[in-house]
């Protein structure tokens, strides 16, 4: 209103946002970085889980299972110095 005195002139006031535009501009612009952040955070996670996922199915589960249980048998017991007797 009229009423109150203000130091601006009225154009300058309708150019110029006041405190609390300012401020709602402010928390909408990090609400959307913040999203932005987000969904890239999303995007590279799921992009780093699929391309270092394993294959899965039930013959690639048995054949894992067949090469560790391999591994872990004991192995038969050779000389140290076999290569040796070979020459």
């Amino acid at each position: 209103s009229h009423s109150e005195r203000s130091d601006r002139s009225p154009r300058e006031s309708r150019c110029q946002p006041n405190r609390q535009q300012q401020k709602t501009y402010s928390e909408r612009s990090l609400v959307i970085y913040l999203v932005f952040i987000a969904v890239a955070i999303i995007v590279g996670v799921t992009i780093v889980v699929i391309r270092h996922r394993g294959p899965s199915g039930l013959h690639h589960g048995i054949n894992d299972f067949e090469k560790r249980r391999e591994a872990l048998a004991p192995r038969p017991k050779t000389s140290l110095f076999r290569h040796h007797k070979d020459k």
